[in-house]
């Protein structure tokens, strides 16, 4: 079964967000729908109510716009980012004694085009996942304290 996983991507500690799986979609949503839904969150976590309005009312002055690549990947955003991408076999377990879920699936392989063959495959599917630190409902809140330049203490330590 496949369906479409938004997550966060950042490059470095310092942009790194409490969960890193966004929201789980149905493979069936069109890229055009995932894409809107990416850029809604995207824009929700970076703007206030003001903004928020004025890209209702007009997309185009939305200025986190979503890209869509040749696989129907989508990206928006600076550092962090959020991106959407089907994924099969999606499995979610629960640990009884803390309540941390862990997400797991694998990726689709990624294609690019090629003049001589079509298609040409760039990157073979691989497993991917990510263990939650916390319980509860999906949280956006940035885990690194940039005053103190580490983790935010209920944040330090991953559980085993």
């Amino acid at each position: 079964m496949k369906s479409w996983i938004i997550a966060w991507d950042w490059t470095g500690d310092y942009a790194a967000i409490a969960d890193k799986v966004v929201g789980v979609l149905d493979s069936r949503k069109s890229v055009k729908h995932v894409a809107e839904i990416v850029e809604f969150l995207y824009a929700q976590f970076n703007s206030n109510l003001t903004e928020l309005f004025a890209y209702s009312r007009s997309r185009k002055k939305n200025p986190y716009r979503a890209e869509i690549d040749f696989n129907s990947r989508i990206r928006c955003g600076g550092n962090p980012s959020l991106t959407a991408e089907i994924v099969e076999n999606v499995k979610i377990v629960t640990d009884p004694s803390t309540g941390i879920e862990t997400i797991s699936w694998i990726t689709l392989p990624v294609y690019a085009p090629d003049k001589e063959k079509g298609l040409k495959l760039i990157g073979e599917p691989r497993k991917d996942g990510f263990t939650r630190l916390i319980t509860g409902t999906i949280s956006q809140e940035e885990i690194w304290d940039r005053s103190l330049g580490r983790f935010k203490d209920k944040f330090h330590s991953k559980p085993e």
